[in-house]
């Protein structure tokens, strides 16, 4: 199945995700994947994970392998979101710009 984003204008190159992820949150881009527990890293690989997963049809093994993480990982990340979304307006704000800034 050919995605529906791989039209002139709308691919997605996995830098320039995680290039937005790392100016919203404010992290320096070559530490995106260094493994630390600050809340603004966690972030930053939780959206370029969720986004891949629901704007690119990656599968969550798929992310895992590419980010040397394992599959549980992902799939946490993802659930995590789903429920911050609905409690922290704020953070659903942050991702609605992130998404936007990567669709326009």
């Amino acid at each position: 199945m050919i995605s529906p984003y791989v039209f002139p204008g709308l691919s997605f190159a996995n830098k320039n995700i995680e290039q937005k992820a790392c100016y919203i949150f404010k992290i320096p881009a070559n530490k995106l994947w260094v493994k630390t527990r600050k809340r603004a890293y966690v972030l930053a690989r939780w959206f370029v994970a969720y986004f891949s997963y629901t704007h690119k049809n990656m599968s969550q093994s798929e992310l895992a392998h590419k980010h040397a993480f394992k599959p549980c990982t992902i799939n946490y990340a993802i659930k995590q979101l789903n429920i911050l979304f609905e409690v922290d307006r704020e953070l659903k704000k942050k991702y609605d710009q992130f998404e936007n800034e990567l669709l326009k």
